[in-house]
């Protein structure tokens, strides 16, 4: 077994059966800071990851700050995959990208934008998968 020393995928550990309102709250009346919220709430997010909402989870990431160690400390503590791993370590989102295609394709903003967004990331991290 390997030692974590890193507290916030110990408390990630402790309280990855909470909900994340609950984990929220809880460690917002603790005093932690909201940084320090941010990491704890993303790692146990990793638990119920879904695909189809990469741009959100994405987004979660950055604005956490969490870093790619304690990311894989967390998941070896839960046996995710290391292929999913390593692609919500790698994965971008690529706006000049989908904004290219999107053009092409004529669409313009609203819902179907939005869909259409979606399922180009859902593809690219797809890719990063294989």
């Amino acid at each position: 077994m390997y030692q974590i020393k890193n507290y916030i995928v110990i408390l990630a550990l402790l309280l990855s059966k909470n909900s994340i309102d609950k984990i929220k709250k809880e460690l917002n009346k603790l005093k932690y800071s909201e940084e320090e919220i941010r990491k704890v709430v993303f790692l146990v997010s990793l638990l119920t990851f879904d695909v189809n909402k990469i741009i959100s989870f994405e987004r979660l990431k950055n604005i956490s700050k969490i870093t790619d160690e304690e990311i894989k400390y967390f998941c070896n503590h839960y046996n995710i995959d290391s292929k999913v791993v390593n692609a919500i370590l790698k994965y971008k989102s690529d706006n000049d990208f989908t904004a290219s295609v999107l053009n092409r394709l004529k669409i313009k903003l609203g819902v179907e934008y939005g869909n259409v967004v979606q399922q180009l990331e859902v593809k690219r991290f797809n890719k990063l998968l294989k």
